[in-house]
C-alpha cells in the first residue's frame, strides 16, 4: 500500500528548504537539537509538527547500544496540534559504525 492511502495530500511529510524552523535544545545537555523531520499542513504551511533529536554523542541521554537519544516533537501552533497531533512522525536512530 502507498503511504498516500493513510495520510490524505495537505499533510504528507516534508521540510522546507529556507523555512524558519523553531530551534529547540536538549533539555539534558542543552545542546542544540537537529529537526530531521517536518509534516506542514499543506494550505499553511506555517503550521507544522517537527521532530528534533540530540545528536550530541556526549549527552547524558544518549544511549548508542540502546540505539535511543533525546528526542523532542514540537507544534508550531494549537492548529498544527490539533491537525497533526495523530499524524507519526518516524525516524530510525543510525549507527555510527
Amino acid at each position: 500500500m502507498a503511504y498516500e492511502q493513510f495520510f490524505p495530500p495537505e499533510i504528507l511529510s516534508r521540510t522546507i528548504p529556507g523555512f524558519p524552523y523553531a530551534e529547540r535544545f536538549c533539555r539534558f545537555c542543552d545542546q542544540p537539537c537537529t529537526m530531521v523531520k517536518a509534516v506542514h499542513l499543506q494550505d499553511a504551511p506555517e503550521h507544522y509538527k517537527a521532530l528534533f533529536i540530540c545528536e550530541n554523542p556526549l549527552c547524558e541521554c544518549y544511549d548508542e547500544d540502546a540505539r535511543s537519544q533525546y528526542a523532542r516533537v514540537y507544534y508550531s501552533s494549537d492548529e498544527a496540534f490539533h491537525s497533526l497531533e495523530l499524524h507519526r512522525i518516524y525516524h530510525p536512530i543510525k549507527r555510527k559504525d
